[in-house]
């Protein structure tokens, strides 16, 4: 991987092959994983065996999981500001995906909570929030209406407000 493989890792993570029968190998550090995660916790605990294989003079340990998302896991684990997406993103559901999957298969918290209070700051929890959050839709409405190219900020208004089906089946999902 071109961002993490890092040269001071002493692990190496080989993604599922891609549709084009390509992995791609994450030289990581364990210690973060093993921190961050009970699972990798867990699998580091595991006696070695004398036949482990090594790349690069690190053990090598294969996932199911797509380089896509390993790159995000990775990007959350050693950056979590990697995370931060504007307010009111409608592609936050499809973006936070790929990241929120592995952060719920190995039990990594830190990065379950930050996912999900990026997406509670979009949806309004109390009613207070919902008449806050139905003034900035109107406002932005009208910014739109004034609009000689029916723009805010320059985004069509659609890109501007969060996308509820999205949500919802994220939400369902990852049971938050």
């Amino acid at each position: 991987h071109p961002t993490f493989y890092l040269p001071f890792g002493d692990l190496i993570v080989q993604s599922a092959a891609d549709a084009k029968g390509t992995s791609t190998l994450f030289r990581v550090n364990k210690s973060l994983l093993a921190f961050n995660s009970p699972v990798f916790a867990d699998m580091f605990t595991l006696p070695n065996t004398s036949t482990q294989e090594l790349y690069d003079g690190a053990p090598i340990v294969r996932v199911t999981d797509t380089a896509e998302d390993l790159t995000a896991v990775c990007s959350a684990l050693y950056d979590i500001s990697s995370l931060s997406l504007p307010r009111f993103d409608p592609d936050a559901p499809i973006r936070l995906t790929g990241v929120m999957r592995l952060a719920t298969k190995y039990q990594i918290d830190t990065i379950r909570r930050r996912v999900i209070e990026i997406l509670d700051d979009s949806w309004p929890q109390t009613y207070d929030q919902w008449l806050r959050f139905q003034s900035q839709i109107s406002a932005m409405t009208e910014i739109r209406d004034g609009s000689k190219d029916r723009l805010v900020g320059g985004k069509r208004f659609e890109d501007c407000i969060p996308e509820p089906a999205a949500a919802i089946r994220f939400a369902r999902d990852f049971d938050v």
